[in-house]
């Protein structure tokens, strides 16, 4: 159903057309979050107007992940039966609330800074549009975006505005390059939400070339400049209701790239490359509306030729590409007649990380302990030894009914193991 309905309302007139002359109040914003993905959640918001500034934190459920954690230098931890955010380069614990109260504040916040104007518009720069589905999934789930909607009238799109400025003169246009570049600002300073939000209107300022000379609060012109601002922005801007499109759109591909799931769970569990490879075939299908019950149906009504004929119909990728998706689903409708491949085998057979280091630990170990024995039955190097000190890399005596960690020099050699006996060896052991 959520699929019908996107591919229904998906028709880019909306996208195209930008926001109405009007008198508007600009918001720079930003989030922290525990990830890049839907499912996860807020950390920090942070806004930034001239006049006024917005930051909170948020104590989300889940822990951040360890690139969340590099990028705002914050993390999760527990004291006692309490969890708490704390500032890992500060070193102090942050004061946070829950994700709906936020919320609450910050549309509050946004009320007081629209006054008598038409509406906010929220200022984001962004190569990859994660905070807008974010903060509009969350709205969502705690019914706040009607409150939302009588506030924000829609959202303007920094990065592309700098991209159209600045295509001549620079070549990457991430927020902490420009900053680096046009505010003289270390990527230190830019670690937390509300920072950014500052950075993001300061930066347009920049671009747009409607600063004034000195800083931002001792500008006279600033009322004048953000007006300016305003009608540059106009063109990369769009309503709200077109971002909730967009979120629909997303959820959408979300579900599709799930169902792919089974096809490429092997890829994604080995290397990097390999990792990177399974998401660029993927998208190849995600992006030409395909998920695995059609691929499934194709399959049964013509067979191989059938999927490969609905490759070549739906997406526009090269032959390379399209034969190893067609690989791979082969691999999962048909695995009797396709095999999978000696990469897939490997990876299947090989142990865990964990589970092969212990096991080299125990080679190890075994081996000292038999090299121990023979320099005891050859030379009596070790000496009788009591109980609270003998060595860690003792082996147990496996030729009686009860094991016993007790290391004897006056062990015979009648009581070494016999061929028929059952004994851990290591693999240095045989080349001798």
């Amino acid at each position: 159903m959520v699929t019908s309905n996107t591919t229904e309302e998906s028709d880019g007139t909306l996208e195209k057309n930008g926001l109405a002359d009007g008198n508007y109040c600009l918001v720079a914003w930003d989030l922290d979050t525990t990830g890049s993905r839907l499912m996860d959640e807020i950390c920090q918001i942070g806004a930034y107007t001239p006049t006024s500034s917005f930051s909170q934190y948020v104590m989300p459920y889940r822990d951040l992940t360890q690139a969340a954690r590099r990028r705002h230098n914050i993390r999760i931890i527990t004291i006692g039966k309490y969890r708490m955010m704390k500032d890992f380069k500060r070193g102090k614990i942050l004061k946070t609330k829950s994700e709906i109260s936020a919320l609450v504040d910050f549309i509050h916040w946004l009320e007081e800074q629209k006054g008598s104007t038409d509406g906010v518009i929220l200022l984001r720069h962004e190569n990859r549009k994660v905070i807008t589905p974010l903060l509009l999934e969350a709205l969502c789930k705690y019914n706040l975006m009607d409150d939302f909607r009588r506030v924000v009238v829609g959202f303007a799109d920094g990065y592309a505005f700098a991209e159209n400025r600045c295509s001549k003169t620079v070549r990457y246009f991430s927020l902490r390059t420009l900053a680096r570049i046009l505010l003289h600002r270390d990527e230190g300073e830019l670690d937390h939400a509300h920072d950014r939000a500052r950075a993001i209107f300061e930066v347009a300022l920049n671009v747009s070339g409607v600063e004034g000379s000195g800083p931002i609060e001792e500008s006279k012109r600033i009322e004048e400049d953000v007006k300016m601002l305003v009608q540059s922005l106009q063109p990369f801007s769009c309503p709200t209701g077109t971002e909730e499109k967009g979120l629909l759109e997303l959820k959408a591909t979300v579900v599709r790239q799930d169902s792919f799931r089974p096809v490429f769970v092997a890829m994604l569990g080995q290397t990097r490359r390999d990792r990177l490879r399974a998401y660029a075939l993927r998208a190849l299908l995600v992006e030409a509306g395909l998920n695995l019950a059609f691929t499934e149906e194709a399959f049964k009504e013509g067979g191989a030729d059938g999927v490969k004929k609905l490759l070549e119909e739906r997406t526009q990728a090269k032959t390379a590409d399209l034969d190893d998706v067609h690989r791979l689903l082969m691999e999962h409708f048909a695995p009797e007649e396709y095999p999978k491949t000696m990469e897939s085998q490997q990876y299947e057979k090989r142990p865990n990380r964990r589970g092969y280091q212990n096991r080299r630990g125990r080679v190890k170990s075994e081996s000292k302990s038999k090299k121990t024995d023979s320099e005891d039955e050859g030379g009596n190097a070790i000496k009788d030894v009591g109980a609270g000190d003998a060595p860690s890399d003792t082996t147990l005596d496996t030729t009686g009914s009860t094991p016993s960690k007790t290391v004897s020099s006056s062990r015979s050699v009648e009581s070494s193991p016999q061929s028929g006996d059952r004994e851990i060896t290591s693999p240095d052991s045989n080349a001798h």
